[in-house]
Order: C-alpha cells, then structure tokens, then sequence
C-alpha cells in the first residue's frame, strides 16, 4: 500500500512539473510564474496528504460511567473517557 501511495505521488509530480514547463515557455510575467508554482505545489501536498491519510482518524475513545447514589435524591455521576492512539 505505502509503495502505491509513492507512485502516485511521483506521477502527480511529474504531471505538475510538465504543466509547469509548458507553461514556462510561453512568454509570461514572473507574477504569473510564480502563481503556476504556487498552484502545483499546494496541489502535490495535499494530494499527498489525502493518499497518505489525512481524513482518516486514528483515534479511539472509550466512555465508561460510574453512577453512585449520595442519598435518596442525588446521585454521583462520573465518566472516564480513554483516549487511545
């Protein structure tokens, strides 16, 4: 799985890299340039970090209540959430 993320990775940048090429050799400001840069580099991080798990919570939480009576009317509630990784 990790290999085929890093495929992936490598063809989008190569993909990004040959757009941005094209686009060089056309007569442009360097604003321009700049922004063509700016674009293919936000777009390979989070490409990369979609592929590699970004939206996937690895997270556990766990609840366990206790409830103890005080006296005929109250009650002593508690919770004690574990938070695992």
């Amino acid at each position: 799985m990790r290999r085929s993320i890093e495929v992936i990775c490598v063809a989008l940048g190569i993909i990004t890299a040959c757009f941005t090429l094209h686009y060089f050799r056309e007569e442009s400001k360097i604003e321009d340039k700049l922004k063509v840069i700016a674009f293919g580099t936000g777009f390979l991080f989070f490409a990369y970090k979609l592929l590699t798990g970004w939206l996937f919570i690895n997270l556990n939480v766990s609840l366990e209540p206790a409830r103890e009576p005080a006296d005929n009317n109250n009650d002593h509630l508690a919770l004690e959430i574990t938070l695992t990784q």
